[in-house]
């Protein structure tokens, strides 16, 4: 059984079933007092999860309150979605219906997405500064990625991948953090550990004793060197 609805979650709920709602009619379908629901509101709205639209006079029929609520797109993302299994379906229908080649170019397309977004913002720096920065190449300011820099070469690692439910069904698509990595960094770039082994993170090494200049998207190896 499922646990019941907090006030707030009750609130987004209903936006999301009726679009819009003022806080009058809010309270009403909550049995709720009229400023208890303000007071949720006000909250949700600092939180970024819901926003106060004040209605034109030709969208207000008589009776109907001056400003409605809807939810953010943030407030939106709230409720389960199925982006991964999507984006696996469409992989799959790309390899299946059109094939390899037209697979590879799909993932050379997104690891050049990535790198035209990063070069600027690495352009100019220290390699341990560019190393450093990538910690965000999933998510800014991830903090499930950190870097080791020891006396060896540096590690990016990775304890929560964002898309590790595509990644899974199709390990290709981690060849597009390779070879942005690579491209980003000048050096090869070999992910030694990975979530698809067991490992329960993935482990990128920065191979300092191997520069690069290579700008082609490569499948990486079914697995990390040893």
């Amino acid at each position: 059984m499922k646990p019941p609805l907090d006030a707030r979650d009750s609130i987004l709920l209903l936006l999301k079933q009726e679009r819009t709602l003022s806080t009058t009619e809010l309270a009403e379908r909550l049995a709720v007092t009229y400023e208890a629901v303000r007071q949720h509101l006000i909250a949700l709205e600092r939180e970024g999860l819901v926003r106060r639209r004040v209605l034109r006079p030709s969208e207000k029929p008589v009776g109907r309150p001056n400003a409605v609520y809807a939810l953010t797109r943030d407030g939106d993302h709230r409720f389960a979605k199925r982006y991964d299994e999507l984006a696996s379906a469409l992989i799959a229908a790309i390899d299946g219906r059109l094939g390899a080649d037209a697979m590879h170019e799909v993932l050379a397309a997104i690891a050049d997405e990535r790198v035209r977004r990063w070069a600027p913002l690495l352009r100019g720096r220290m390699l341990d500064r560019r190393v450093e920065m990538l910690r965000g190449i999933y998510l800014d300011d991830d903090p499930y990625m950190r870097v080791e820099s020891g006396a060896g070469d540096p590690l990016l690692i990775e304890h929560n991948c964002p898309y590790l439910d595509v990644a899974m069904r199709t390990p290709a698509v981690c060849s597009t953090t390779v070879t942005a990595l690579r491209r980003l960094l000048g050096y090869e770039v070999v992910r030694e550990e990975r979530f698809q082994n067991g490992d329960r993170r993935c482990v990128f090494r920065v191979a300092l004793d191997e520069p690069s200049s290579d700008d082609s998207f490569r499948l990486e190896p079914a697995r990390g060197r040893d």
